[in-house]
């Protein structure tokens, strides 16, 4: 990828039809967990969701649901970030979850590239069922109409009607035809989800997932599998997008298995949606299982945006001080943002916000910030912290709270000097704004006085 990207957006789908009520539940909640997270990282100029679900179950106009770009930076635009998390808590499974099968993950994805930029793009691909393929499902009514709804999407559908050429598009090998023939660029990370994942069962279910791994390598991506819990889904996407972003995953991520084939599949077969199954060989020797606990994080968290490092972008300087200087030089209306979701985190998961280190001046930034209803924070998140389940997460927690208080003193400093630069530019501009006043009363006279001696 020569034509590196300058901004980046983060596309989250899911499969909102496959589990149960309870995983479901879990996964839908998790990602609340990883909005709210990246919304204060600030890396992501657009972050929107797409739910899909199946054709047994739902009438074609409700396959799928897309919430529209929320700009995370601000507060005003629509759909805003708190919008985006009331999209993903009103999600439900529709009446009849017990068949989940035929899920219209190819519409989804068409409805990704529709919406995407050419190039920078990051998908999460939440997966639990497999796609419809013409070989298997051929004469089914559901794939008969995906196929035609597919149609519906102009030269992208038609491309998605076949697995293997949906992810070239994403892949930047194949070009969208019409009056601006243009490709698109994505990366997908899918994480293929199970009650249960184990060392002995992390090649198991190959039909469930083995499309997703396809798409993934193909797009420069991973696939993982791992469980529906809400704390595994949740620190493994957010320990993933700090490597890419250039910040220390290291966040003591749950046990999950990244999955990855050993040799291309097209030097094993023809690359078509028969051969997904075989291009992980005979009783999946082309593939490699990796657990998150025993992988070394060099090998196991590679930059994934087509492998690219991201040094040279402005996503390198995601420190703790940029993340709170941008807050404290920020806007009204970005100010606004990042208090509520921090209140908003508080009330819903406060160890998210201390998974990492990076957020730790930023938060007593808006703990001190004079201009925001923010009184008595520390109080408020220590009611949180008794809350927790997890005696491990609430001492993480307490960790990172006491490691904030040494940056009060260097904050409070960096807030008075911003107060003080705001009024000198307010002085400034009142003096500016005088002198006008007086070169038009000037002129006014000069004009004036003309006016006389020429009478």
């Amino acid at each position: 990828m020569n034509d590196q990207p300058q901004v980046h957006d983060l596309m989250i789908v899911l499969d909102a039809i496959s589990g149960n009520i309870s995983q479901f539940t879990t996964l839908r909640t998790a990602i609340q967990d990883i909005v709210d997270f990246m919304v204060l990282a600030g890396c992501f100029e657009r972050i929107g969701v797409i739910a899909y679900r199946n054709y047994t179950t739902s009438a074609v106009g409700r396959v799928i649901k897309w919430s529209g770009w929320c700009h995370p930076s601000s507060e005003t635009s629509r759909p805003s970030s708190n919008d985006l998390i009331k999209f993903l808590k009103d999600l439900e499974l529709p009446d009849g979850t017990e068949d989940n099968s035929y899920c219209a993950s190819k519409m989804a994805l068409a409805m990704a590239c529709q919406q995407m930029r050419t190039n920078g793009t990051i998908i999460l691909l939440y997966n639990h069922a497999p796609p419809m393929f013409g070989h298997i499902n051929e004469d089914y009514h559901p794939y008969k109409l995906e196929q035609l709804a597919l149609g519906g999407f102009g030269p992208i559908g038609r491309l998605f009607k076949q697995w293997i050429k949906g992810a070239s598009v994403f892949a930047g090998t194949s070009v969208l035809a019409g009056a601006n023939s243009v490709s698109k660029k994505a990366v997908v990370l899918s994480f293929s989800l199970s009650a249960d994942v184990s060392d002995d069962s992390s090649t198991n279910d190959i039909r469930e997932w083995s499309p997703y791994l396809y798409l993934s390598a193909a797009t420069g991506g991973d696939l993982y599998r791992t469980t529906y819990e809400r704390r595994v889904i949740t620190r493994l996407t957010i320990g993933l997008l700090l490597s890419w972003m250039g910040t220390d995953g290291n966040i003591g991520i749950p046990e999950s298995f990244r999955i990855a084939y050993k040799k291309t599949p097209m030097e094993l077969f023809p690359q078509t949606e028969e051969n997904l199954e075989k291009f992980c060989g005979t009783n999946c020797r082309n593939l490699e299982s990796l657990n998150t606990l025993t992988t070394p994080r060099n090998c196991l968290f590679r930059v994934p945006y087509g492998g690219i490092s991201n040094n040279y972008q402005e996503i390198s300087i995601l420190t703790s001080r940029h993340v709170a200087r941008k807050y404290i030089t920020g806007s009204e209306d970005y100010k606004n943002v990042i208090s509520k979701r921090i209140r908003g985190i508080m009330r819903r998961n406060a160890s998210v916000m201390t998974i990492q280190p990076l957020f730790g001046r930023l938060w007593v930034a808006v703990c001190q910030d004079p201009t925001r209803e923010n009184a008595n924070m520390v109080g408020k998140l220590r009611t949180q912290i008794k809350r927790i389940g997890s005696s491990g997460d609430r001492r993480q927690i307490l960790t990172w709270l006491e490691e904030s208080y040494t940056f009060f003193h260097e904050i409070k400093e960096d807030i008075q000097k911003q107060e003080e630069a705001n009024q000198e530019e307010v002085y400034q501009e009142e003096v500016g704004q005088e002198e006008v006043y007086q070169e038009e009363a000037d002129q006014v006279e000069d004009n004036s006085v003309s006016g006389l001696t020429t009478d």
